[in-house]
């Protein structure tokens, strides 16, 4: 159970933890917008924006575009009214305008660091009024799509010449459908929005009496009609999109509650198959916390199995290779070889071989398993091509047949491990059972996704996580949960090395098992060294008959050259085993008009 508690630990941490944030980000809090329009058909406008600030920005801008049916001219920067000054020196307290290609960039500096400040631009919007012979026309953009970032709790207030009673004015406003319009009692618009997603406009549609505004870029058409036509075809899609996403959004309320329901009781039915299939077997006797001990004679490539819940790694090839050291069939040996000039930087000081005795081959060749015998086959006649030695670069190079065969041979090493029966034929009936729960609830989610949108991911998310229960279920028998419990009392011994107080006659007589069960165990270098070093001076070939040490002319065995050859031998052949109306109202759609462009900080 504990391994299941720190499972459960690790999937929380990794979902329900924030993700790490950009050291630098802003936010739009706030945007007052004030206009004033003038009977020459001109708009003052001043902007209020609020930004707050994550990090050190020196600068904001805004952007007016050069080409349309507006100009943009007159801009001026203020903070809590004190005037920014016009300057190219970047200074705080200072900003620039800059002609652009496309466009007309206004920049102003300060120093802002983990803070909210209130800027107020200030600019006039010439022709942004055109008088026609039934109506003056305002359409514009308060807010464009150039915006990256959202903007918050947004509010307009746009003024007439002069008063004008309610009648005389009608009003649409375009955007998100929840923006809102209003028409005061001196004809003053108003319009408020929570939200202005990024990338979307503020737009606001306006006809006025052409009367107001006598000076005003004039057009002989007559517009009214067109768009109070056109407007109309708006309002009534927009009322359809709202429609829809009432019912939306109606629904993805209740998707939270099915979504949910349908995940509590997937969990149900996860720990119902767990009571049923996956309660463990209590052990007789008492297992020692640590021990020097090997349990059994149990090969390395099944003692993987055992401990490692089925699955086959890289360790169980290794420990097979040194356990057929071990019986006299292979030998590792090491020579060190003499490197001169510049390719001592890029090529090792040792050369390292496997040699086969195929005479001991042969006469064991009954005694050992499928597997062993396939693997002394694919290495010395597949890859060494007949020869009786074989240099472990060479599995480098032949990286995509040795996983091949890797692929294949763990299939036949468990077949041969399932023969143990050492795994609860019930509790993997059991974890079966899970993996089709969890596979019906991800089939739900996909429904779930398209009728609830994002409540769906709890449902895929919930099968996620009973997919990976599932393998909690299944138990070994109570023979081989007490046989992996001594490997593991083993393992605590070695890894806490517990062996430097041991008698050097208990190690030296357990320590060529040590050393192939090692590569199972994930024995570190340090810990095969320390252990070869309870070996006396030159009784190497007493206690590691298969290891064959040539260095040069006055070097020896030591267990720090043992360590790295063995450490060096793993590494080489396991990589080689790795590479998978107008009256004011909600919203529309419509179109924009004249547009105010974009901004942003840094």
């Amino acid at each position: 159970m504990k391994y299941l508690y720190r499972c459960l630990i690790l999937i929380f941490i990794l979902v329900f933890t924030s993700p790490v944030h950009s050291d630098k980000s802003y936010r739009m809090n706030r945007v007052e917008i004030r206009a004033q329009l003038q009977v020459n058909g001109n708009m003052d406008v001043t902007e209020i924006r609020t930004y707050d600030f994550k990090g050190e920005f020196s600068y904001a801008y805004r952007t007016f575009p050069k080409s349309g049916p507006v100009a943009f001219y007159s801009f001026s920067i203020t903070e809590n009214s004190q005037p920014y000054l016009l300057s190219d020196s970047e200074e705080p307290g200072t900003y620039w305008i800059k002609e652009k290609d496309k466009h007309t960039e206004v920049r102003w500096f300060f120093r802002a660091q983990d803070e909210e400040r209130t800027f107020t631009l200030r600019y006039s919007v010439k022709d942004a009024v055109v008088r026609y012979q039934d109506a003056a026309v305002l359409h514009y953009q308060f807010i464009s799509a150039e915006w990256t970032k959202p903007s918050w709790n947004v509010s307009l207030r746009l003024e007439p010449p002069i008063p004008l009673s309610p009648q005389q004015v009608k009003v649409w406003a375009h955007g998100p459908l929840w923006m809102e319009s209003f028409i005061q009692e001196d004809g003053t618009i108003t319009g408020s929005c929570k939200k202005v997603p990024a990338s979307t406009y503020f737009d606001i549609r306006a006809l006025y009496p052409s009367q107001v505004f006598p000076e005003s870029k004039f057009s002989h058409k007559a517009i009214k009609q067109t768009i109070m036509k056109e407007e109309a075809e708006w309002a009534l899609e927009a009322n359809q999109r709202r429609e829809r996403l009432v019912a939306r959004e109606k629904r993805w309320a209740q998707g939270k509650w099915i979504m949910g329901f349908l995940s509590v009781i997937g969990f149900m039915g996860w720990l119902s198959l767990y009571r049923r299939y996956g309660s463990r077997p209590l052990l007789q006797l008492p297992v020692p916390e640590v021990s020097p001990n090997i349990p059994s004679d149990t090969p390395p490539a099944l003692l993987d199995y055992l401990l490692h819940n089925r699955e086959i790694y890289s360790g169980a090839l290794m420990g097979t290779l040194f356990d057929l050291a071990r019986k006299g069939i292979l030998k590792l040996r090491q020579e060190e070889r003499k490197v001169e000039g510049w390719k001592k930087f890029f090529q090792g000081k040792f050369s390292r071989y496997w040699d086969i005795n195929r005479e001991e081959w042969k006469n064991q060749t009954e005694h050992l398993t499928e597997y062993e015998n396939d693997l002394l086959e694919f290495l010395f006649n597949t890859i060494g091509q007949g020869g009786d030695s074989l240099d472990i670069k060479l599995l480098g190079k032949k990286r995509s047949a040795f996983m091949k065969f890797f692929q294949k041979w763990k299939k036949s090493v468990k077949k041969k491990a399932e023969e143990k029966g050492w795994f609860d034929r019930q509790s993997i009936k059991g974890k079966n059972f899970s993996f089709i729960l969890a596979g019906v609830l991800f089939l739900l989610s996909i429904p779930g996704l398209i009728l609830y949108g994002p409540w769906g991911l709890i449902l895929s998310f919930s099968s996620s996580i009973i997919f990976i229960l599932s393998l909690f279920i299944v138990h070994r028998t109570r023979e081989a949960e007490y046989l992996a419990r001594q490997w593991k009392s083993l393992n605590k011994y070695l890894h806490k090395h517990r062996y430097h107080n041991a008698d050097r006659e208990l190690i030296l007589g357990w320590i060529d098992a040590y050393l192939v069960y090692g590569v199972v165990l994930r024995l570190t270098k340090k810990i095969i060294k320390e252990l070869t070093e309870f070996i006396p001076p030159d009784h190497q070939n007493q206690y590691i008959p298969w290891f064959i040490y040539r260095g040069s002319p006055g070097t020896s065995f030591s267990s720090d050259s043992f360590a790295t050859s063995f450490s060096a031998t793993i590494a080489a052949t396991t990589s080689a085993m790795s590479s998978a109306s107008g009256s004011g109202g909600g919203a529309s759609g419509g179109a924009g008009g004249a547009s105010s462009g974009g901004g942003g900080a840094g």
